[in-house]
């Protein structure tokens, strides 16, 4: 399963208004918009980021925790694990993430089964 996060397709171009000119104005993409996911499974699962516009670079935190991204960026050959559930029990988590400026959207968060041991 995976879930597409900034694809201008999928989500709606942010409307706004320019305050110098107080004039409506458009974002073009999704730099510093605020996104919190909360996930609940029953499986072994892990949970990954790709960046499958090409590069990403932000900020992302997991249950609260930050999650340390490589230092040039994420790239779409690489995905980054976030974290893994640890039982059959039901397992929330919170993943927020917001994406820097110049950011290659979208990524994508992918949930891999995992095979109990």
């Amino acid at each position: 399963m995976s879930l597409t996060i900034g694809d201008d397709q999928v989500e709606p171009v942010l409307q706004g208004m320019n305050p110098a000119t107080r004039q409506e104005a458009q974002h073009p993409g999704y730099a510093g918009v605020h996104y919190r996911i909360e996930l609940t499974s029953a499986d072994s699962v892990a949970l990954a980021l790709h960046a499958r516009g090409g590069f990403f670079q932000g900020a992302v935190k997991v249950n609260g925790q930050a999650v340390e991204l490589p230092e040039a960026g994420l790239t779409d050959k690489e995905a980054l694990l976030l974290h893994r559930t640890k039982s059959k029990q039901a397992d929330t988590v919170v993943i927020e993430l917001m994406a820097a400026d110049r950011t290659q959207l979208p990524v994508e968060l992918l949930a891999i089964p995992l095979e109990a041991k």
